[in-house]
C-alpha cells in the first residue's frame, strides 16, 4: 500500500469477532502525504484508531476532514501527530463517535496549530461538528493567532459543556470563565454551548455561535450587546427561555430559526431591526414588539 508500490508500506486484517483489525505497517514507521485529508472518512464501524508513534505527521499540510463521519469511535489518541505545517484542521472529526457510549480524542497539548489559518483554507470550520458525545476536550493551547472565523467548530456537540482559551492566546479569550471563545479586540462571542455565561463586557453574538446546540435551554443576553449575528441560535432545539438585553438594536437573519421550544418573546424598546426567518419555525404563541423597530424582514416569524 506505500504511494511508490514497493512494498515499503504493507497491510493486513486480523480477525477480531465479527469485525476485522486492520494493521498498516513500515520500517521505522509510515510516512504521510502531505495531503491528509479524507484519509479515514467513513471508517463508520471503526471502534479504536492507535497510532503510537509510527504514523509520522511532519509533512502533512491538510488534515480537513480526516475522521469524517467515524461514527462508531470510542477513543482516538493523536497526541504523537506533528501538526507544526499543517494549514487545514476544517472538518477534521466531524460527525466522529456520534454514535458511541463515551468518545475522547485524548491529550493534543503537544499540538502546534499556529500554521492553521482561513487565508486560502477553511482553518477550523467544522472541526468538532457533530461530535455529540464529546464532552471534554482541552484546546486551551490552540494558537489560533492565525484564525479569524470559527464556522460551526463545536455545532451539534450536544455534550459540550466546557470551554477555555488560553490566557496567552492575544486574539481570544474566555473571560471570566464563561465557557465561551470571545475575540478579544471586538467583544464578539464567537462560539458558546450549553453551559455558556455572556459576560456584560460582550458586544456582539457572532454568526453561528451557538448553531445547532440542542442541549441550551436558556439565555441571557446582557445589556451590553447590541448584535446578534445570523443564524446565532439556530437549531437550538430545546431552547426555552430568552432573554433580550435592553442594548440591543439589530437580531440578524434567522438568529433564532428553529428553536422549537421557544413559545413568547419581548423584543426590548431598543431594537430597531428584525431581518428575515429571526424566529422561523419557533412555536411562539407570544410576541411583544418594541416600540423602536422599524424594519421586520421576510418571514420573521413565519412558523
Amino acid at each position: 500500500v506505500s504511494l511508490d508500490a514497493d512494498g515499503s508500506v504493507m497491510a493486513w486484517v486480523e480477525p477480531n469477532g465479527k469485525w476485522y483489525d486492520l494493521y498498516i505497517a513500515g520500517d521505522g514507521g509510515v510516512n504521510s502525504e502531505y495531503a491528509c485529508e479524507d484519509l479515514f472518512a467513513g471508517y463508520v464501524n471503526a471502534e479504536r484508531i492507535s497510532f503510537g508513534d509510527a504514523f509520522h505527521t511532519e509533512g502533512a499540510l491538510n488534515m480537513s476532514w480526516m475522521f469524517l463521519g467515524c461514527e462508531s469511535l470510542l477513543k482516538l489518541d493523536l497526541s504523537s501527530f506533528d501538526t507544526t505545517n499543517v494549514t487545514d484542521m476544517s472538518g477534521m472529526f466531524s460527525n466522529a463517535g456520534r454514535y458511541a457510549s463515551t468518545w475522547s480524542i485524548g491529550d493534543l497539548s503537544g499540538w502546534d496549530t499556529s500554521s492553521v489559518t482561513n487565508r486560502g483554507s477553511s482553518g477550523m470550520a467544522y472541526i468538532f461538528r457533530n461530535c455529540k458525545k464529546l464532552k471534554d476536550l482541552d484546546v486551551s493551547h490552540f494558537n489560533t493567532s492565525n484564525m479569524s472565523s470559527f464556522v460551526l467548530m463545536f455545532s451539534g456537540c450536544s455534550s459540550l459543556e466546557k470551554i477555555i482559551v488560553d490566557e496567552g492566546n492575544n486574539v481570544y479569550d474566555s473571560r471570566e470563565n464563561c465557557n465561551a471563545i470571545i475575540e478579544t479586540a471586538t467583544n464578539t462571542l464567537v462560539v458558546g454551548c450549553s453551559s455558556t455565561t455572556i459576560p456584560n463586557t460582550v458586544t456582539s453574538i457572532g454568526d453561528d455561535a451557538f448553531y445547532d446546540c440542542s442541549s441550551l435551554t436558556s439565555v441571557t443576553i446582557p445589556n451590553s450587546v447590541t448584535n446578534i449575528g445570523s443564524d446565532a441560535f439556530n437549531g437550538c432545539e430545546n431552547l426555552s427561555s430568552v432573554s433580550l438585553g435592553n442594548g440591543l438594536k439589530i437580531i440578524e437573519y434567522g438568529a433564532f430559526w428553529s428553536c422549537y421550544s421557544l413559545t413568547s418573546i419581548v423584543i426590548p424598546n431598543s431594537v430597531t431591526t428584525i431581518d428575515k426567518f429571526s424566529f422561523a419555525d419557533c412555536d411562539l404563541s407570544s410576541v411583544v414588539l418594541g416600540e423602536s423597530v422599524t424594519s421586520i424582514g421576510g418571514y420573521a416569524f413565519e412558523n
